[in-house]
């Protein structure tokens, strides 16, 4: 395996541990405390009462709380995105390019589709053509450059690497590894501390 993959597998898992510790700080820190529990303990007291004034006060407890912990979970994946972010913007194309420098040429998705005129030096490596605002964004999160066109279909161009995984060519070999790692980090780093719960004593 490569330096480029064990790096990119290395950091994508680091990043993975960095997230869930910090959604797990956010949730910790803001959202309410047994907020399982007081949901369904609200819940039950909801069902039984019967007085206007008490229902009232009951949904708004209840309303109250829902709204910490969602507050609290967008605020913890919002703070433990911007490491991901600020790696894939600062390292991401420079990682692309040396997987892709070895590429057999470039490729065209989907296959057959029709090009606008484009002066190819001045063509970036990867291109999207997108029917839509919002496809523009998907693709430019992808690091594409993306530019509109009229077209019913978006199409896209990129050096062929010949990959293999099943997101290609949205998301390249390299690219599907560092997410895939990050997820690993991500749920390995939450799911640890419950199975050191349950082993039994020594």
């Amino acid at each position: 395996m490569s330096t480029l993959w064990v790096s990119t597998l290395l950091v994508g898992f680091i990043l993975g541990i960095v997230f869930a510790k910090t959604w797990r700080w956010a949730v910790q820190r803001f959202a309410p405390d047994n907020f399982w529990f007081q949901l369904r303990q609200l819940s039950a007291d909801l069902l039984q009462e019967e007085q206007l004034p008490a229902l009232l006060t009951g949904y708004k407890k209840l309303a109250k709380a829902v709204l910490r912990y969602n507050l609290a979970n967008g605020l913890g994946v919002i703070v433990g995105l911007i490491p991901l972010l600020f790696v894939v913007d600062l390292a991401g194309d420079a990682a692309l390019l040396r997987w892709e420098r070895n590429a057999d040429g470039q490729m065209v998705y989907p296959d057959g589709a029709t090009l606008p005129p484009q002066p190819s030096r001045t063509a970036p490596v990867r291109l999207a053509l997108c029917t839509s605002r919002m496809s523009c964004t998907g693709f430019a999160m992808l690091m594409f450059e993306t530019r509109p066109h009229a077209g019913s279909n978006n199409i896209l161009i990129r050096p062929d690497t010949h990959d293999q995984n099943p997101f290609w060519p949205y998301l390249s070999d390299l690219e599907t590894g560092f997410y895939l790692s990050f997820m690993i980090g991500n749920l390995g780093f939450l799911i640890a501390p419950h199975r050191r719960l349950r082993l039994p004593p020594p």
